[in-house]
């Protein structure tokens, strides 16, 4: 098995000394962006081919629960790099090189792929998931098997969906939510535990996620501060809800998390995929984007702390009839201040059953006045398959979220923005689990540091804004895991700015 194992070499922050400084020097503001020929609105190309995307699968290697995204700076150029892994196929590593990406095929199967530096080296590690879970230390040709984290029988092929990021205990340490898959035929029943590591040596936790919400078919987990005391939660997405259990959220009371459904009324018994959150209604409360069948369901957070689902008041589902929600994302394509949505929809179809298969198109569909229109096809947005994860974020760096969505045949579709617009923009990297708060003439954009995008999709820790007719911010907060703050004054946007905890 050959992995990628690049050295790291540290960017240029571009420092801009002619913009205001920011009161607090945990903050780096990165070069403004000028946008000198600005179109009149966004418009994609699809261009996964044209940048290097492979196909690896083969029929007999089709499965429907593959493939995974991971983004990263593996090379440490500054630019971000991709993995896809099958979880029966062949895998791909695609490193920047130029308006493209170089690919690597390499043969190690998996899913639930993260990129992140777990011994503060400087390099990214590969945590990948799936039957057993395994670690690439600097994207190394070894692999780790990760002990204390049980393999699932073989009647579970994909066992372990995710290892979502977070810190539960708020003391600077990474602790990853594992989400483990119940085997519905019947098999050996595991609970959802978090692992934590010393360096690159791994340590389970067993016993702090409570086993009637643990044992149930995980599928994906998220971190944020749901209830505003400093502290992160986590919000589950459980597939067959209404038989193995209900998602869920899981509220963190000192230390120990507590299932919270009778008092968020946000549990869902629904058949659910993946999770993303953002402040959908700008009201500075998180709101729930849940993908799954029948439907996707938005949660939005009332004052009181109680959610309400507001998919169909909204028209916020993003699913046509009769298919599945996989991957979903919050996601300000426009950059006009008011979060959108990419739904990366499909069928249940796989080799070896009798289903009939169905290819639609991922949909995007914008916010306008409250509630979500399609705009897909009129931005080049469009494509048939049936499609797993999806992620947003700015490769081609024209300050435009960029489009990845894999499916089940062929290679990822890669929906690249046509150019800058008029609508500025703000890109924050910031410790994992913090809030970010922005305020934009006279009101104020919220967003929760996380990484994960909903279902098999993980990125760096970084939000994107949309400022609108705005040209920048009046000031900025970042909220640190903890309760601890940054604070800015005045600034110009369209721009990459980098908060670090001290």
């Amino acid at each position: 098995m050959l992995w990628l194992n690049l050295a790291c070499s540290t960017p240029d922050t571009g420092e801009d000394s002619a913009a205001p400084l920011p009161m607090d020097d945990r903050v780096s503001l990165g070069e403004v962006q000028p946008c000198e020929s600005p179109a009149a609105s966004v418009s994609y190309t699809e261009s996964g081919v044209a940048w290097g995307f492979q196909d690896g699968e083969t029929e007999e290697e089709r499965h429907e629960e593959s493939p995974s995204i991971a983004i990263g700076d593996i090379s440490g150029d500054g630019l971000d790099d991709v993995v896809v892994l099958q979880q029966l196929g062949s895998s791909y590593v695609y490193t920047r090189s130029g308006s493209g990406f170089q690919s690597q095929r390499v043969a190690g199967p998996g899913t639930s792929a993260l990129l992140v530096d777990l011994d503060e080296n400087g390099r990214l590690d590969l945590i990948v998931g799936g039957i057993a879970p395994y670690l690439f230390p600097d994207m190394s040709s070894s692999p780790v098997f990760l002990t204390g984290v049980p393999a699932i029988d073989e009647h579970a092929p994909v066992g372990l969906h995710d290892f979502a990021p977070g810190d539960l205990d708020s003391d600077g340490q990474l602790d990853f939510y594992v989400p483990i898959t119940r085997d519905q035929h019947g098999g050996t029943d595991y609970n959802d535990v978090l692992v934590a590591y010393d360096g690159l040596d791994p340590v389970v936790d067993a016993e702090t996620v409570p086993s009637d919400v643990g044992i149930r078919h995980g599928f994906d987990a998220t971190w944020f501060d749901e209830d505003g005391d400093g502290d992160l939660d986590v919000y589950l997405a459980n597939d067959l809800g209404s038989v193995l259990g209900a998602s869920t959220l899981l509220r963190n009371e000192g230390g120990v998390l507590e299932d919270a459904a009778a008092s968020c009324f946000c549990s869902l018994m629904t058949n659910n995929k993946g999770i993303d959150v953002g402040d959908v209604n700008r009201d500075g409360r998180p709101d729930l984007y849940v993908t799954g069948n029948p439907t996707n369901t938005l949660l939005s957070q009332l004052a009181d702390g109680t959610w309400v689902d507001v998919t169909a008041a909204t028209s916020a589902t993003g699913v046509d009839s009769g298919l599945t929600g996989w991957g979903g994302n919050l996601v300000d394509y426009d950059n006009d201040g008011w979060l959108d949505l990419l739904s990366a929809q499909g069928d249940r179809w796989n080799t070896g059953n009798d289903n009939e298969r169905i290819d639609v198109s991922p949909r995007l569909l914008r916010q306008v006045d409250g509630a979500f229109v399609d705009v897909g096809p009129e931005v080049g947005v469009e494509g048939l398959g049936s499609f797993r994860a999806a992620a947003s974020i700015d490769f081609n760096a024209d300050g435009v979220e960029d489009l990845l969505v894999t499916g089940l045949e062929g290679p990822p579709l890669f929906f690249l923005s046509d150019s800058c617009t008029e609508a500025a923009w703000l890109e924050v990297t910031a410790p994992r689990g913090s809030r970010v708060e922005i305020d934009v003439d006279g009101s104020t954009q919220t967003a929760w540091v996380r990484g994960d995008e909903g279902y098999l999709s993980n990125g760096p820790p970084r939000v994107h804004f949309g400022l609108g007719e705005a040209d920048g911010v009046e000031a900025m907060r970042v909220i640190l895991p903890g309760g601890g703050r940054v604070e800015t004054g005045a600034f110009e946007g369209r721009r990459r700015v980098t908060v670090v905890a001290d």
